[in-house]
């Protein structure tokens, strides 16, 4: 009896979650994001500050480990990195101060920032600011995921408010096509140091 009455129900719940969730949508949003970084493209979501990017590399856990903790050498590299300093450097706490450089319609603007980075070896970096000359807040982290062998998923995820003075709209529009850049780039040398190996 109880399983006459109960296995209708049980069976209709599949097609009310999925009229609820309309889950071929969202199966087609997770096939397209794959995509997207399958043919090595970074994948940037998020608005407004709040931002998760990712980026599929051909290489080994310890070699994207090695570039995101090359902090020295990120102006060679990195698009928006005109010069880094490492302040303090003690165990798994790093405190730097970058000079940021990026192009505002027909201008140049530079900041400078210093950041402080603990890292939790080898897959973990969290990052938070110390000081800024255009912003209020920053803080994130960045996180190395293993796929294969030779194939890592590296995911930055930033909570980032510019202050009082800067137009939010240009802020946030000129962060998120620096950190998809920073993303690619981060890619490229990765790779390349893998193949000089």
């Amino acid at each position: 009896m109880y399983r006459r009455i109960y296995q209708p129900i049980m069976l209709s719940i599949p097609l009310i979650l999925g009229s609820w969730f309309n889950f071929p949508a969202f199966a087609q949003i997770i096939e397209s994001e794959q995509a997207t970084l399958n043919a090595g493209k970074p994948l940037l979501t998020g608005q407004d500050g709040i931002y998760v990017g990712k980026i599929l590399i051909n290489a080994s856990v310890d070699k994207a480990w090695e570039v995101l903790t090359d902090y020295s050498h990120f102006p060679k590299f990195l698009p928006t990195i005109t010069s880094l300093k490492i302040i303090e450097s003690k165990a798994n706490q790093k405190v730097y101060e970058q000079v940021n450089t990026v192009q505002v319609l027909f201008f140049s603007q530079s900041s400078k920032v210093t950041i402080a980075a603990t890292e939790t070896i080898p897959s973990l970096i969290t990052f938070q600011l110390r000081s800024a000359d255009s912003l209020k807040s920053l803080q994130g982290s960045w996180q190395i995921e293993p796929i294969s062998a030779n194939q890592v998923l590296v995911t930055n995820q930033v909570n980032v408010e510019p202050s009082a003075s800067t137009p939010r709209d240009i802020f946030f529009g000129i962060y998120s096509e620096n950190l998809t850049k920073t993303l690619a780039a981060l890619k490229q040398e990765t790779e390349r140091r893998s193949q000089d190996k």
